[in-house]
């Protein structure tokens, strides 16, 4: 049974932290240790006059520290292990998020995990912002690479396909990832120009394919074909190209 008992606790110069849906039971709730996350966005608050802004160290402080809990930080009561989540999205220009979040009903890491990386382009490591990464088996879960090609997804199931677009690559999908315990990290994802979307006219019709597009395209092709691997789980997945995708399969690409 879901009782509506719910906590808050507060510390000065910390996110408060708020537990939801706690379960009823017959005995004590022991809940451990209750770590409070310290708000590096509440320093630019000036006593008795205005906020001064929040300088670039404050930002990358902050950003950092609460990717680390979302990833590591959790709470078991009644057997349930339950991840946080902050009250709001990041907002730099914001006073920062007030709360910290475990619910005991919504946010049980038996069902639900997190698969994070940086994307990169595959020809010069440069890192992508902007690139949206999509949980296929579930189109309401989905991300986009910050300003430094970082990206964390929550996704669930006992199988995951990811798809990864970025403009003028090939669209890559990852598929088949099997259910674990902890996050996974894809560290960097490479994406690979498509040079042959160089003949593509807005509002017109495409133009013939160039004998230079088609060299360019079918060099890298088979550069990446022998040299790009992604590793998860201690595999090293082999790539495969169909049509305008890069695709690495969990059960059919191991490479040897």
């Amino acid at each position: 049974m879901i009782s509506n008992r719910e906590l808050e606790i507060y510390f000065v110069g910390c996110y408060a932290i708020r537990l939801l849906n706690i379960p009823e039971g017959d005995k004590t709730i022991d809940l451990g240790e209750i770590k409070m996350l310290r708000n590096h966005l509440t320093d630019h608050i000036v006593i008795g006059g205005p906020s001064l802004p929040f300088s670039n160290e404050q930002i990358e402080r902050d950003k950092k520290l609460r990717m680390d809990v979302l990833e590591n930080y959790r709470i078991n009561i009644s057997e349930n292990n339950v991840k946080p989540y902050f009250e709001a999205e990041y907002n730099p220009k914001s006073h920062g998020d007030k709360f910290l979040i475990f619910d005991f009903e919504n946010h049980q890491t038996s069902s639900r995990d997190d698969i994070k990386g940086r994307i990169i382009l595959y020809e010069t490591n440069e890192t992508l912002p902007g690139a949206t990464i999509f949980d296929l088996r579930n189109n309401k879960l989905g991300a986009t690479s910050d300003r430094y090609g970082n990206f964390n997804l929550e996704v669930k199931g006992d199988k995951r396909d990811l798809q990864i677009d970025f403009v003028g690559c090939y669209r890559i999908r990852i598929i088949n990832i099997p259910k674990t315990d902890k996050a996974i990290d894809l560290q960097d994802i490479k994406m690979v120009l498509n040079h042959l979307e160089d003949h593509l006219v807005a509002g017109g019709p495409s133009r013939p394919f160039s004998e230079e597009q088609t060299v360019k395209d079918k060099k890298l092709r088979t550069d990446v074909l022998e040299n790009y691997r992604v590793n998860i789980l201690g595999r090293n997945l082999k790539p495969s190209f169909e049509g305008q995708y890069l695709v690495f399969d969990f059960d059919k690409n191991e490479n040897e």
